[in-house]
């Protein structure tokens, strides 16, 4: 399998949805480096920054694993055609 569609498969989302988000993961993390390292040399800056990033991120990570998780038992409940069977409205009905 090609690994890209592999994993956006995965996620649930299209590559523009995965770039967004995974952009807005990233971003979030220079930002909290930047405030960590800011706070290094002057340790009365941006005192929770850090923390709040993690905490923040971790929750978002979190919540999105969930809901892919409960995705895949959906998907997983979906009764498939056997044979030559078709799925769809019961035609003797």
């Amino acid at each position: 399998m090609n690994p890209l569609t592999e994993h956006l498969r995965e996620v649930g989302e299209t590559y523009p949805q995965h770039l967004v988000k995974a952009a807005g993961f990233g971003i979030s993390m220079l930002v909290g480096g930047v405030a960590c390292l800011v706070h290094a040399l002057l340790p009365f800056v941006f005192v929770t920054t850090g923390s709040t990033c993690i905490s923040r991120l971790h929750s978002r990570m979190e919540s999105r694993r969930a809901a892919v998780l409960e995705g895949r038992k959906e998907l997983a409940s979906v009764r498939l055609p056997q044979g030559g069977e078709q799925l769809g409205p019961d035609p003797a009905s």
